[in-house]
């Protein structure tokens, strides 16, 4: 493999079985190839201007590559339903069905499991009744919706595919089944003018210094509600979820 920049090759990387392709942040997508010489280490930053790109620079890596290079293909998609506390697991037959399984149909396929039992019929029903059912990846405190974006020009691009870092990787992120709907607040006012809750705006910030003035790189998670900006730490929590195996 030959590394190009600005139209002039820079180094050259030969694959072997002691490469490894890993997610270098699980935060930006960046990715690493990881190689050993003669000095120690060689390591390959990839770090695209979008998450697709990424994303399909890892697909293209992960095929390029075999084990041990990569993690093998995960043989279950487990998803998780955090308000049922029910984990969903699917099993995945053969490697062509990994690379091209969507989050479309396993959307589906949860809900047809979950369907089947009573206790949970009445929820589900109102769920398809009033609001949107999407899959997302859940990382601590950060969701990143899977957004099926149609591509008219090849209806098999699609970005709603599994085969993804999040999924490939298998341990830094848990694939969950969650309502999109949002329920605005409002507020009345002496003089009867209501006040719209505005979007919601969530994300990290880089905390340049503390509270002494030393810089720092701490990244903190913050979201505002209403007029307030909340800043908080990620909490563990553990909790009991049912597993459902599909047959």
């Amino acid at each position: 493999m030959v590394l190009i920049f600005q139209k002039k090759a820079v180094d050259q990387l030969i694959f072997s079985s002691s490469t490894r392709l890993s997610l270098y942040s699980p935060v930006d997508y960046t990715l690493a190839l990881s190689t050993p010489n003669d000095y120690g280490m060689k390591v390959f930053i990839f770090r695209p201007k979008t998450y697709s790109l990424s994303v399909g620079w890892y697909r293209a890596l992960y095929n390029l590559l075999t084990e041990p290079s990569v993690k093998p293909l995960p043989s279950v998609c487990d998803v998780v339903v955090p308000d049922l506390d029910v984990r969903v697991q699917i099993p995945l037959k053969d490697v062509r069905q990994t690379f091209k399984i969507t989050a479309e149909e396993i959307t589906k396929t949860v809900l047809d499991e979950l369907s089947g039992i009573n206790e949970w019929e009445d929820v589900l029903n109102e769920w398809l009744q009033n609001s949107d059912m999407r899959l997302c990846w859940k990382r601590y405190d950060r969701i990143e919706w899977i957004v099926w974006e149609k591509n008219d020009d090849d209806e098999n691009d699609r970005s709603d595919l599994l085969a993804c870092p999040q999924f490939l990787k298998g341990y830094t992120h848990q694939l969950q089944l969650r309502c999109t709907e949002h329920y605005p607040t409002s507020v009345t006012l002496p003089d009867e003018t209501k006040l719209q809750e505005p979007p919601p705006v969530e994300g990290y910030l880089i905390r340049v210094t503390n509270e002494k003035g030393r810089k720092t790189g701490q990244n903190d998670y913050t979201f505002h509600h209403m007029i307030i900006i909340c800043f908080f730490e990620a909490v563990h929590r553990k909790s009991t979820i049912t597993t459902i195996i599909v047959t």
